[in-house]
């Protein structure tokens, strides 16, 4: 079995301290409650996005793959 959720995560770049929105897949090979990706993307620290999503792909045991833009970058990230 294979499941991807799909979502939107808001956290604060702690270089120029401007809010970044990004699209998040969350892929998993088991069930993870909605319930438990939603609070943790929600209310995020001042982080840089690669580190936002290594910790969410550890802490939920899942593939994580966030696409933002900051300062008319795109960046993929993928952990």
């Amino acid at each position: 079995m294979r499941v991807t959720y799909t979502l939107t995560m808001e956290a604060v770049c702690p270089v120029d301290k401007k809010k970044d929105v990004y699209e998040v897949e969350v892929i998993s090979d088991r069930t993870i409650p909605v319930e438990d990706i939603l609070r943790l993307t929600k209310d995020q620290p001042e982080a840089f996005q690669e580190t936002l999503t290594e910790n969410l792909a550890r802490l939920l045991g899942a593939r994580v793959i966030s696409t933002g833009w900051h300062s008319g970058v795109k960046t993929v990230c993928e952990a």
